[in-house]
């Protein structure tokens, strides 16, 4: 009865092609119209949720680098690195953008993959049927790593594709809700004591609803504190170069091996200036997007403190 409901809402409101989304942005970015390049954008991210078909890997990463990239041209950082920390998520190792995007897209993807990539989560599944985690395909019999940040996970049991967006901060167990055998253990970990098992994610058994989040509330504490400072300092180096930029007259007698009275000079001094500044907005960026980031991870935080430590978290799917 449920099934057939949702399937009758969706084929009421049929979801947008994401494919087609990422083109019809990208033709408007092309005639520089920008506004409507990032609403068609957000219309694409929007249906992410209701796509009753297995989305690839690369059309998530071409969504997010175009986000990313109209994001830069509409002047709003904030929102590039958010952009840029979901491709992040669906590839941290191979997914920094082609040269085309720019160097300032790349230099956000190496900030944010060296940081969420550090120390990978696990993923694992319980039950048949078929799971893909941002277009990785995952069975029983094995399990993924990826870094920590907002995932697309998609179900596919008997045909039928449910898809959910799932933040991910811990080590986690989809389970399909369809007969099949258990998770497989949890590959090994070098900080945990050799010679011993590592422990498995925890399950919570949830009826009649697609998904469940639990976080560690100390853990999104002391994180949101430790993005707070790394913030607070970005912005006070940000702060400290910007004055030393306004008061330098940039007279040096050479710039990149161009002296002065060079031909090479004026264009050498300029590119420095240019890449001085670009440097100085960027952490200006960053520093205020990590603060952003620290102060809601610190207020979840406080209001979850003294739950359940937990070591994992499963999802749930009823079909």
């Amino acid at each position: 009865m449920w099934l057939a409901l949702w399937a009758a809402v969706a084929s009421a409101n049929p979801c947008p092609d994401l494919g087609d989304k990422v083109d019809q942005a990208w033709a408007l970015f092309d005639d520089a119209e920008i506004e409507s390049a990032k609403a068609t954008l957000v219309q694409a991210n929007g249906a992410l949720s209701c796509q009753t078909d297995v989305v690839l890997r690369s059309d998530l990463l071409a969504l997010f680098r175009l986000d990313g990239l109209v994001s830069l041209a509409l002047d709003d950082r904030k929102s590039a690195i958010y952009a840029t920390i979901r491709a992040v998520a669906v590839d941290h190792q191979t997914g920094a953008p082609p040269a085309k995007f720019g160097p300032d897209l790349a230099e956000l993807y190496g900030v944010w993959s060296d940081r969420l990539g550090a120390q990978p989560i696990v993923i694992r599944v319980q039950g048949g049927g078929d799971v893909y985690i941002d277009g990785r395909q995952l069975d029983g019999a094995s399990f993924i790593e990826v870094a920590e940040g907002e995932h697309l996970v998609q179900v596919v049991v008997d045909d039928v594709v449910r898809s959910e967006l799932v933040e991910l901060t811990e080590h986690f167990v989809v389970s399909t809700g369809a007969a099949g055998a258990g998770p497989v253990p949890m590959p090994f970990i070098p900080s945990e004591t050799p010679g011993t098992t590592p422990p498995v994610s925890v399950e919570i058994p949830v009826q009649n609803s697609p998904s469940v989040q639990r976080r560690h509330p100390k853990a999104l504490l002391i994180s949101g504190l430790l993005l707070g400072a790394a913030g607070g300092g970005g912005v006070a180096w940000a702060f400290t170069k910007e004055r030393s930029f306004n008061e330098d007259t940039y007279d040096s007698p050479g710039y990149q091996g161009c002296a002065a009275f060079a031909p090479c000079y004026a264009q050498a001094r300029d590119d420095q200036i240019q890449k001085d500044a670009g440097k100085i907005n960027l952490y200006y960026g960053l520093g205020y997007g990590l603060s952003v980031t620290g102060a809601t991870l610190v207020g979840i935080g406080l209001v979850g403190v003294g739950s359940r430590d937990m070591r994992g978290v499963s999802m749930s799917w009823a079909f």
